[in-house]
């Protein structure tokens, strides 16, 4: 979705909704590489893996706000790198609360705050 030519704000915010839904759907539900991140320890395999998936996020979430760039959503000035990695500790951090009983409410609230800063 976000690797499409013609992305930008729109999706962004599709995607991290869809993520908030997602994992407030119930008990220990959430992206299994994320836990997997936070519970590797010294298997350089999986660690490897793990690190795959997040630069693959990071990737999406900059190629998505390259594209609002495009569109005229987001100045040309923006810091598209510091907001890639902080969209991506956002994905990460969702999973977390998720796992610890946030409710859908709560992380809705985290992603309108975090995409309120783009614009």
């Amino acid at each position: 979705m976000l690797w499409n030519d013609d992305v930008g704000l729109a999706e962004i915010r599709t995607f991290i909704t869809d993520v908030a839904a997602f994992v407030s759907k119930g008990s220990g539900r959430s992206c299994f590489l994320v836990n997997t991140a936070l519970a590797v320890d010294g298997d350089p395999e999986v660690s490897d893996r793990c690190s795959r998936n997040q630069d693959h996020i990071v990737r999406s979430f900059a190629n998505a706000l390259r594209g609002a760039v495009r569109r005229g959503e987001l100045d040309r000035a923006s810091d598209i790198d510091g907001t890639t990695l902080s969209l991506t500790g956002l994905i990460y951090g969702m999973n977390v609360m998720a796992r610890n009983g946030s409710t859908r409410d709560t992380l809705g609230r985290c992603v309108d705050a975090a995409l309120a800063s783009l614009g």
